[in-house]
Formats: structure tokens, C-alpha cells, sequence
């Protein structure tokens, strides 16, 4: 409340409780309402800001969380971070005018959409191939070589699972990575 921590005790301590107050004599050990501790279990927000989360995994954790200090992301997408990702929260991110409905991206459809956010050419550049994108188009193979070599969405060896839905933490993954890799274009709309 008011930019502060309010503590709610809500464990159950029956028998423990010398009329209606907890006795001063229990050891309270088992919450500590310190940042270090809320650390452990929450996703930081701000300096100070904590939300109870789903931890992502490991490889993603720091992006995310860099990417969420340097607001990139925003909070509402937080959570659920294994599950797929809709298009128009996707399109959203890069700053797309969204007029999908609420189906998922695979991680092909994910690395179509970013390099069309990306000021890059890679015209003499030779296509970078995964084992199981050897039949994309040009097209989707130039897409793939732009992420790649812009460090901002990779396979997982000799395969980019281009089928596959993209979850939300490596959407917030590459999202970050593009805006970090300067070769990010917002994208324009109509006449200026």
C-alpha cells in the first residue's frame, strides 16, 4: 500500500495463541519480509518491487529480468512462463499493430515478425541451416541467418524447432535481445 510492503500473517498457529495474540516467547523465524528474501521465491519488478512469479528457467532468468528493469516488457506478460505466447501479446511487444486473434506463434512465425522490426541486410551473407529448416523458403532461411547472426534467436544445436510454439520467456528473451542488439526499427504506419 502506498509503495510499501503490508505483512499479512496468515499461517495457522492453533495452540499457539495465548488469548488473541500471538505470545512474544514463539520463535517467528518462519517469514522474513526482507528484499533477499522476497528475492528467492518473486520476479523484480523495480528496486523494491516484487511479484510472486512462476521462475523462468535458468538460461532466461537474467534476460528477463534485465529486460523488465529497462521496462521492455511489460508486467502483464510475467507469468506462465513456459506456456506459448498469443500473437497479438507477441506483435505487441515488437511494437506491431496487432489484428490477430488469440492463436499461438510458432518460433518460425516469432522469427518472420522480428526481422521485419530489424534494419539489417545480409543480402551476401550465406544462409545459416538448421537440420530441420533445410526446406523453408528463402525468405524464412534469411530470417533465421538475421537471428542468428544478431545474436537474438538461436536453435538448440542443429535444430530451430520451427514448428514448435514459442513460449513466453524466450518471446521476452529475444524481444530483449533485439532491443539490445541496435539494429531494432520501430516499425511506422501509414504516411508521415
Amino acid at each position: 500500500a502506498n509503495g510499501r510492503w503490508i505483512t499479512l500473517d496468515c499461517t495457522e498457529d492453533i495452540g499457539n495463541y495465548e488469548g488473541s495474540a500471538y505470545p512474544l516467547s514463539q520463535k517467528r523465524d518462519y517469514f522474513n519480509p526482507t528484499e533477499d528474501f522476497f528475492a528467492k521465491t518473486h520476479l523484480r519488478l523495480t528496486r523494491g518491487s516484487y511479484i510472486a512469479a512462476e521462475e523462468p528457467s535458468a538460461w532466461a532468468k537474467e534476460e528477463i529480468i534485465r529486460a523488465v528493469d529497462k521496462r521492455y516488457i511489460p508486467i502483464s506478460i510475467l507469468f506462465n512462463y513456459q506456456t506459448p505466447i498469443r500473437k497479438s501479446d507477441f506483435e505487441s511487444l515488437l511494437g506491431i499493430l496487432s489484428e490477430h486473434d488469440d492463436q499461438f506463434l510458432t518460433r518460425l512465425e516469432a522469427a518472420v515478425m522480428i526481422t521485419q522490426v530489424m534494419s539489417v541486410s545480409l543480402l551476401e551473407t550465406q544462409p545459416i541451416s538448421y537440420e530441420d529448416t533445410i526446406n523453408l523458403s528463402w525468405t524464412e532461411q534469411m530470417a533465421l541467418t538475421a537471428l542468428y547472426h544478431n545474436d537474438i534467436m538461436h536453435g538448440n544445436g542443429a535444430f530451430f524447432y520451427p514448428d514448435r510454439l514459442i513460449t513466453r520467456q524466450e518471446a521476452i528473451v529475444v524481444v530483449e535481445r533485439l532491443l539490445e542488439s541496435g539494429t531494432y526499427r520501430k516499425p511506422t504506419y501509414g504516411a508521415s
